[in-house]
């Protein structure tokens, strides 16, 4: 389409055309007519940005996490031996685990391993908690990649 000229006006008279606050709503363009090329740099700002939307693939390998926690609880221990295997739906073998004493046992025990599987996190304490009243919380950390 051709640009039609209108001689009767000086350059100098004719101000830019300008579209006013609010006067585009979302409605009026068509899908896909903003494109990431015509949105400036710095345009976007966190408030603008849907809650939950940021994927890992957006963040800088700095801060980007290696592994998310998954799941975390307390243990109760029961059966008064060395051994509790507890079962938590979701554990992957692979997963890491990160135990700490919430109630230390009446025994004189240290956590000598904290191993997921399938389905299943194994704890064996150093020496067998017959009195059964350690609490143990946990936390099962999973790979970002």
């Amino acid at each position: 389409m051709a640009r039609t000229k209108f001689p009767f006006f000086a350059s100098s008279e004719v101000a830019a055309a300008t579209v006013g606050e609010g006067a585009i709503t979302a409605t009026e363009l068509n899908t896909n007519a903003v494109t990431a090329i015509k949105i400036a740099a710095n345009a976007v700002e966190t408030a603008k940005i849907k809650d939950a939307n940021v994927t890992l693939g957006k963040l800088a390998t700095a801060v980007a996490p290696t592994h998310v926690a998954k799941f975390a609880g307390t243990i109760t221990w029961s059966g008064s031996g060395a051994s509790l295997d507890t079962t938590i739906t979701g554990v992957a073998a692979t997963d890491i685990v990160q135990c700490t004493f919430r109630v230390a046992p009446t025994q004189a025990a240290y956590i000598a391993s904290a191993i997921p599987s399938t389905n299943h996190l194994i704890i064996t304490l150093s020496t067998a908690n017959t009195s059964n009243q350690a609490q143990i919380d946990y936390v099962i950390f999973r790979a970002t990649s």
